[in-house]
């Protein structure tokens, strides 16, 4: 029955899949799964209006490639910055600023006598007070957002000291990422966090602790299908009964 109804959702599932590749703004995240005692991921990528999940064997760039070859060469990609993500071709990348705060709160418990990472911290902050509270027209000039660009600059024109290695390793990837950390600042519609993607995929976490694992790889891909149907019709004020409904009552075609 369940099979059946996922295969109903399949023209579905590919529409919102072409629509997320052509969208502006994409976020993505992906998270392990236990399928049939063997770790698996779940990936997604989503915007605003869209969710799409798929199931996949490898947490690798090959599955970027597997759905979107081209990647997404006219949006910005926003993400926590693992290398299949940053490998991904896109106009423009941003780094999740959550998952740095965190980050640099562990660093600075394990060095506290370091000025740099609470310097970079700090940084961070100013950066998310600033989005708070631009307007339109604060995207085409703004001297506040000069100076955190200075700011930025000049904390990585002064590494830490080497022999904090952790924090010294993260100041290397910023300074490779520092392109990708500030574009929420110039495009109003990027967000300066991926939270919205860990979100779209939690409840395969909620699914896994209800029952364990997926016993199959089919049946994991199916959640997938009927899961990027229900967040994307969360996700646009619609009823999930009654589109579900619709779904499993017609046959949809995708009209080219």
């Amino acid at each position: 029955m369940l099979d059946r109804f996922a295969g109903k959702t399949t023209p579905v599932y590919k529409l919102i899949k072409q629509r997320v590749a052509h969208s502006k703004v994409i976020g993505t995240d992906e998270t392990g799964v236990k399928v049939n005692g063997n770790k698996q991921w779940f990936w997604t990528w989503q915007t605003q209006k869209l969710t799409f999940i798929t199931h996949s064997e490898n947490r690798k760039g090959d599955t970027v490639k597997d759905n979107f070859p081209q990647g997404f060469p006219n949006s910005t990609l926003v993400h926590d910055g693992g290398k299949p993500q940053i490998n991904t071709p896109a106009q423009n990348h941003q780094t999740c600023l959550a998952h740095l705060q965190r980050h640099l709160n562990y660093l600075i418990e394990l060095y506290p006598n370091s000025k740099w990472g609470k310097h970079f911290l700090k940084l961070l902050y100013r950066c998310l007070k600033l989005k708070k509270k631009m307007k339109c027209q604060d995207y085409i000039q703004n001297n506040q957002r000069t100076k955190i660009i200075q700011t930025l600059e000049y904390l990585l024109e002064n590494p830490p000291d080497k022999t904090h290695k952790k924090l010294y390793t993260f100041y290397k990837r910023m300074s490779r990422e520092r392109q990708h950390l500030l574009i929420f600042l110039f495009l109003e519609e990027v967000p300066p966090d991926n939270n919205a993607s860990e979100r779209a995929i939690r409840n395969v976490k909620v699914k896994q602790k209800i029952s364990g694992q997926f016993k199959k790889q089919e049946t994991a891909q199916n959640f997938a299908k009927i899961r990027s149907i229900i967040d994307t019709t969360i996700k646009n004020g619609m009823k999930v009964l009654e589109s579900l409904t619709l779904i499993a009552k017609f046959e949809f075609q995708i009209v080219n």
